[in-house]
């Protein structure tokens, strides 16, 4: 392409005096840069483009002299190292052959890099930029790219800017400071970056950016509105191709990371946010790791209720395991239809504000272990729908406020196999109270007897049986129907026994066989059944009369089914009585 060659301008005098006796030393180089003349030529190769020497760049920058080069080729290395740059300095669309140093510079005024290639690779350690940085577009190929240290007082600006090759090439910014507004918009890092402990006072612009390597935020600060991706469109959100880093980053102000593509593993380990983090839309490739991070303004991976949706403000998804331990999260937390197609893992969490699980579906195990919730709502599961819980759920000392959950779908596989692993109690004791609170009886009642049902199968031998026994005769003391049924069998039977010819025995000296009405039988039935004495006895006592045997063994008197009417009362009595106090216990709660 044709360009022009802008001029440079040395100071005033000389320009007055061109061409004059003051060009007279200089090499010839520097007069065909200075010339005012419209010189134009093909640039679009190195060899076609007007050459400068680097050394003229630093002569020019030592006499104080304003730089402003367009469409040139530098050659040679740029040593502007421990400068102070006073007036403004542009090599915008330039390309820089060898390794420049800028390293401990000062920039006076705006620096303009817009449009320029690096070839050889750069160093902006701690150097200082008291105006307008511009890297629009600039290219930087070359190893090694640094900005650590770098101080950033005004605007800086490296929108559509590539740092590194196809090949590789680490862009440090390690400990800089951007004091104004950061924009790194749609820019590319073919290698990795490091903004470790970088601090951004203003306002951090990276949508559309492309992290080809590890991205590196650990230990960032940034102050004020940060954006990584828009959720507009996805030419406007990030993607990182390598691992994304934010141990311990700190984002004091809104954080938005709304379509964003991570691609790799995710690490917000101890990060803290300071105000509302979006995830909307974003795509965890790999794993999600939330370990011990604050969010104390909502945290959103779904929508808001009553929001307006759109193809790219849609709930986020994990694609592999999604970690939360020992995160704290103060405000409201939304995961409606989320996502989880690995383990989530949200052990020791606690979730100060309304937790939403609605809609989202768990196809991997999940972790509540030691889990705090203030109020959790999960899907209310319809029987013709898939559970919202595929595999196992860890509730040990999982606690909660208030709880909206399909208890079977919570509890159970499909098949009535127990979801709930490791067992134990407290899960089942917890939500069974919670639920009693929210005046959900029967629900309650059910989940206690699910706990039991679970435990019943875990026991063996002689736990077994006196289990057996409880659920057959008080039904776990959850109601009265299985001690009025057992009761009544007994008493029924006994009445048969009692009614039979020589079955009881009549008289003072109780010596005569008699044959009783039903409804004697009955009675006498129910006076050996209770526990108690009663203050008039009946005027019959059982036999000891065989009335059923099998060959010459006797199986059955009146007498020893008395025995056993009294063994059985003493059993459904006192559980008749512990099990109708709970009832009006709960009652009158």
């Amino acid at each position: 392409m044709k360009l022009s060659l802008c001029v440079v301008a040395f100071s005033f005098a000389f320009v007055a005096g061109t061409y004059g006796p003051a060009l007279e030393g200089h090499n010839a180089l520097h007069a065909d840069v200075l010339a005012p003349d419209p010189t134009t030529q093909n640039t679009s190769t190195a060899d076609g483009a007007r050459m400068v020497d680097a050394s003229w760049i630093r002569d020019a920058v030592t006499k104080h002299e304003r730089i402003q080069l367009r469409h040139v080729v530098i050659r040679g290395r740029l040593e502007l190292q421990d400068l102070t740059i006073e007036d403004q300095f542009d090599l915008g669309d330039c390309v820089i052959k060898d390794y420049a140093d800028f390293s401990h510079t000062t920039f006076k005024r705006d620096a303009f890099f817009s449009d320029a290639t690096f070839l050889g690779g750069l160093s902006f350690q701690d150097a200082v930029f008291e105006h307008k940085a511009t890297f629009q577009r600039t290219r930087f190929v070359g190893d090694p790219i640094i900005f650590e240290e770098a101080h950033f007082l005004d605007l800086f600006s490296a929108a559509e800017a590539q740092f590194g090759s196809k090949g590789g090439g680490t862009a440090i910014f390690t400990h800089a400071r951007f004091d104004g507004t950061a924009d790194f918009s749609m820019s590319i890092f073919n290698g990795g970056v490091h903004f470790i402990r970088t601090q951004f006072s203003s306002q951090g612009h990276f949508p559309g950016v492309r992290f080809l390597g590890n991205a590196d935020f650990g230990r960032a600060h940034f102050f004020d509105w940060t954006t990584f991706g828009a959720g507009e469109s996805p030419n406007f959100n990030s993607t990182f191709s390598g691992k994304a880093i934010f141990i311990e980053a700190q984002f004091d102000s809104i954080t938005w990371f709304n379509g964003v593509d991570f691609k790799d593993d995710a690490e917000f380990l101890g990060a803290r946010f300071g105000n509302e983090a979006y995830f909307l839309g974003v795509t965890f490739g790999g794993v999600a790791s939330f370990d011990r991070a604050q969010i104390l303004g909502s945290a959103l991976f779904s929508p808001q209720e009553g929001a307006l949706t759109s193809n790219f403000a849609k709930p986020a998804h994990f694609q592999r395991a999604a970690r939360f331990p020992g995160a704290r999260l103060s405000s409201e937390v939304r995961f409606v239809g989320v996502g989880f197609d690995g383990k989530a893992d949200f052990s020791g969490a606690h979730f100060e504000g309304d937790v939403h699980f609605e809609d989202s579906v768990f196809h991997g195990p999940v972790s509540f272990r030691s889990t705090a919730f203030s109020a959790v709502y999960f899907s209310r599961t319809a029987r013709e729908q898939p559970p919202q819980f595929a595999k196992d759920v860890d509730l040990i000392g999982c606690t909660y406020d208030r709880i909206q959950v399909d208890w079977q779908s919570f509890l159970r596989y499909p098949n009535g196999q127990s979801r709930v692993e490791p067992f134990d109690h407290q899960p089942y004791i917890y939500l069974a109270e919670v639920l009693r609170r929210a005046g959900s009886e029967k629900d309650a009642d059910a989940v206690y007897e699910e706990r039991l049902r679970v435990q019943s199968t875990k026991l063996s031998g002689w736990r077994k049986f006196k289990d057996n026994v409880y659920w057959l005769f008080a039904n776990y003391g959850i109601d009265l129907w299985h001690e009025s049924v057992a009761a009544l069998l007994v008493l029924l039977l006994g009445a048969l026994i009692f009614s039979r010819p020589a079955a009881v025995l009549s008289g003072e000296d109780s010596k005569t066989e008699v044959k009783i009405s039903w409804r004697n039988a009955f009675f006498l039935a129910v006076h050996q059944f209770l526990p108690l004495s009663l203050p008039v006895k009946p005027e019959w006592s059982p036999s000891r009369r065989v009335l059923l045997k099998w060959r010459q063994y006797p199986l059955l008197t009146a007498a020893t089914y008395a025995n056993f009417l009294q063994i059985i009362g003493w059993i459904i009595i006192p559980l008749t009585v512990a099990a109708l106090s709970g009832v009006l216990r709960r009652a009158a709660q």
